[in-house]
C-alpha cells in the first residue's frame, strides 16, 4: 500500500492540474468569445424584392429557407447574397422576374426550418425553395438523425407546397484539418 501513495499522489496532483487547466481555458474561450464578438454580426441584408422586373412573364417565386449562408449574412449589397445571386441568375436564365422571399435567419439549425416555415403567410406558394442548412447543426452537435428528421419534416412540407426543393446541406466538417 505504501507504494501506491506515491502514484495515488501523482494520479491526483495530474487530476487537478488537468481540472485547473480546463477551468482556465473554459474561461478564457468565454471572455475571447465576448470580446470578438461575431465579426459578421446578426443581422443580414434584406434581399428580398422582385428581380429583373423589366423581363415579361409572371414571376417565379423563390424562397430561401435555413441558416445565416441561406439569409445572406456577410455580404456587403442585396445582390450579392446567395438569394440575390440566385434570383438574378434564375431571372437572367428564364428570362421572366423572381420574386425572392427569406425565412433564413443567422444562427438557425435544423430544428428552426419548421418555424420559419410556420411564419410565410397563408396562402403563399414558392415555385422552388432552397434550403441551407446543416453547419450550426454541425457545430453544436446535434445527433445527425435529429436533424435528418427536421430536415426531411421541412422538405415534404414544401413538397406539399408545391415546390420544388434544392438542398444545401453541411460539408464534411471533420474532412478539413482545423476542424475536428
Amino acid at each position: 500500500m505504501r507504494r501506491l501513495r506515491p502514484v495515488f499522489a501523482a494520479v491526483s496532483a495530474v487530476a487537478l492540474l488537468t481540472a485547473v487547466l480546463r477551468l482556465v481555458l473554459v474561461r478564457q474561450a468565454a471572455l475571447a468569445r465576448r470580446r470578438i464578438g461575431k465579426p459578421l454580426g446578426e443581422v443580414s441584408l434584406d434581399a428580398d424584392r422582385l428581380w429583373r422586373p423589366g423581363l415579361d412573364g409572371a414571376p417565379l417565386d423563390l424562397l430561401l429557407v435555413g441558416d445565416s449562408l441561406a439569409a445572406g449574412l456577410g455580404a456587403q449589397r442585396p445582390k450579392q447574397t446567395l438569394g440575390g445571386r440566385l434570383a438574378k441568375a434564375l431571372a437572367r436564365g428564364l428570362g421572366r422576374p423572381v420574386r425572392l422571399r427569406t425565412v433564413a435567419r443567422v444562427g438557425a439549425e435544423s430544428r428552426d426550418l419548421a418555424t420559419q416555415l410556420d411564419a410565410l403567410p397563408p396562402g403563399y406558394r414558392p415555385h422552388v425553395a432552397v434550403v441551407v442548412v446543416g453547419g450550426n447543426d454541425v457545430t453544436h452537435r446535434l445527433p445527425v438523425a435529429e436533424s435528418a428528421r427536421h430536415l426531411d419534416d421541412a422538405v415534404r412540407r414544401l413538397r406539399d407546397l408545391g415546390a420544388g426543393v434544392v438542398m444545401g446541406t453541411c460539408p464534411n466538417l471533420g474532412a478539413l484539418r482545423a476542424v475536428p
